[in-house]
């Protein structure tokens, strides 16, 4: 309910940064309650307009929710897809994070990233 508010209000103002947050905290939610499809149309929302506003780090934060979103849901492919896309930019801006989704990468590889 906050977050549907909060939505309506950075739309009607025009905070397009806010915007994607609230869009990931949206799927976020969607997601633990295993609404995985529209969990992950929320990321692709909040990916968009984070890529808009140039926060790679918020991006790449986004891209790991979404690529949990994709594993649970049984999509390997796309789980790992977003998951590359995460780690590149990661490692691009020299974050820490990068550890944790390069095990992801081995996690869902088998072993080898």
């Amino acid at each position: 309910m906050f977050c549907r508010r909060s939505l309506t209000l950075c739309t009607e103002t025009g905070y397009r940064w806010l915007e994607g947050n609230v869009w990931d905290s949206l799927g976020y939610t969607e997601q633990h309650l295993a609404n995985l499809t529209e969990a992950a149309a929320c990321y692709q929302r909040a990916l968009s307009l984070k890529r808009e506003s140039g926060d790679r780090f918020s991006e790449a934060g986004t891209l790991t929710h979404l690529g949990d979103t994709h594993l649970a849901a049984g999509e390997s492919a796309e789980a790992r897809e977003a998951w590359q896309q995460a780690l590149a930019i990661l490692d691009d801006i020299h974050h820490p994070n990068a550890d944790q989704v390069r095990a992801k990468l081995a996690d869902i590889n088998g072993g080898a990233s």
